[in-house]
């Protein structure tokens, strides 16, 4: 599982055209949350990575470095 860094989270939530609001309501996580993920403040933890990987599967978010 590739480690979901704030630049990752980052590029996931513009790949699929979401606002953080969007996102944390997708993922049942407060709209905080993924601020702090995106500026590096806290990680994820295992159950939202998880979460972050079933998004990125649904929006089939491929990065640049696969």
């Amino acid at each position: 599982m590739t480690p979901w860094t704030p630049d990752r989270i980052r590029a996931l939530r513009a790949h699929a055209r979401l606002t953080q609001r969007d996102l944390a309501e997708l993922m049942r996580v407060h709209r905080n949350a993924v601020w702090q993920w995106e500026h590096g403040k806290r990680d994820p933890n295992v159950f939202s990575c998880r979460q972050l990987d079933l998004v990125a599967r649904r929006q089939k978010f491929m990065e640049a470095s696969q």
